[in-house]
């Protein structure tokens, strides 16, 4: 039960990419593209990571890495191409985090990446503080959503493995959803 819980939570993750397609085509959200662009790759290396590090039910990882690689095409194609200095600093934050996956093993790669993830989203959450119509509070709703089920899929609690990636997701999605909800005039 718990394995299929994480399989349509993966699903929610994978289908909330949707209305964010939808905003970007009709310019309704103005996602960041330093933030969708940076974790396009570092999406995969963690997909990557978490395989390697024995993780069985990946699937929450491999539907957000999929979902985004398309949001940030659609954003190179149809987005605003504007990137800033603090884009660039979280850039080199996330990288240097991802240093961590060539030098280290696969749980400490795996660690290392979410944390990089996390600065990636940096520029996000700064665009959903500074204006929240540029974000779609329903994708990222959904998002925290499926990822939340991902959490309640966990089977071994034991491992950090099986568990960091989860949580951290829920964590995030809740973050730039609450800060979606505070709709300006």
């Amino acid at each position: 039960m718990q394995e299929h819980l994480g399989i349509i939570g993966a699903y929610i993750v994978l289908a909330a990419h949707i209305p964010l397609y939808v905003a970007i085509l009709r310019k309704t959200a103005k996602p960041n593209l330093a933030t969708w662009s940076m974790w396009s790759v570092m999406l995969v290396i963690t997909l990557t990571s978490q395989i390697a590090a024995g993780k069985t039910d990946p699937w929450g990882m491999l539907a957000a890495a999929g979902g985004t690689i398309v949001a940030t095409i659609l954003l190179l194609i149809y987005g605003e191409k504007k990137w800033t200095k603090f884009d660039t600093m979280c850039l080199l934050l996330a990288t240097a985090g991802m240093l961590v996956w060539k030098i280290s093993g696969p749980a400490a790669a795996q660690v290392a990446s979410l944390v990089s993830l996390m600065v990636a989203g940096i520029p996000t959450i700064r665009n959903a503080w500074d204006n929240p119509r540029n974000e779609s509070n329903l994708t990222w709703g959904t998002f925290s959503l499926g990822f939340a089920l991902t959490v309640v899929a966990v089977s071994n609690w034991g491992n950090v493995t099986n568990w960091i990636q989860p949580v951290t997701s829920t964590a995030f999605n809740l973050t730039v959803f609450a800060l979606t909800l505070r709709r300006r005039g």
